[in-house]
């Protein structure tokens, strides 16, 4: 013998009433997994992943794989960072006169953290992987662009070695 426990109630039946009830347990959207939660919290942070990614590309202009996959990175900290903001900013509207921040607001605080490290960490490795090889260049290929004393911003590269 079945127990019908949902007693006629059987959720949403449209395509937007469906989508609305994804929403209910989104409190800070950390752990946010559906396509449709992920999209709700973009378009909430205002921020494209594809317009992120061209102005880390631009800003940073990648050479090879590794430094493309740095670049991805640091375009998807700067996602998730906007999107922090954005979670940080619900929760402070929903509770506007809490004396001390809720769990939630903790959670989204250490994911800020987190986010924040993990960018730095890809800036700091693409920068270390290019002083590197500029360190071996210098050794071997490049040309100083003035006499006298030397630093790494004085070197220029020839066509040719790309």
């Amino acid at each position: 013998m079945t127990h019908n426990t949902a007693h006629g109630q059987t959720g949403p039946k449209t395509e937007e009433g469906m989508m609305r009830s994804s929403l209910n347990a989104l409190k800070h959207g950390l752990t946010a997994r559906s396509p449709s939660s992920l999209h709700a919290i973009e378009a909430e942070a205002g921020v494209e992943h594809e317009d992120l990614l061209d102005r880390a590309r631009s800003t940073y202009w990648p050479v090879d794989q590794i430094e493309d996959q740095l670049c991805k990175r640091i375009a998807l900290c700067l996602r998730r960072l906007a999107q922090t903001e954005t979670m940080e900013r619900r929760l402070l509207e929903r509770n506007p006169v809490r004396s001390a921040p809720g769990l939630s607001y903790e959670a989204v605080l250490r994911a800020e953290r987190t986010v924040s490290l993990e960018m730095h960490r890809c800036i700091r490795t693409l920068t270390r992987k290019r002083w590197a090889e500029n360190k071996k260049l210098r050794k071997t290929k490049c040309r100083p662009r003035s006499k006298g004393h030397l630093s790494e911003r004085d070197f220029v590269f020839t066509k040719h070695e790309f």
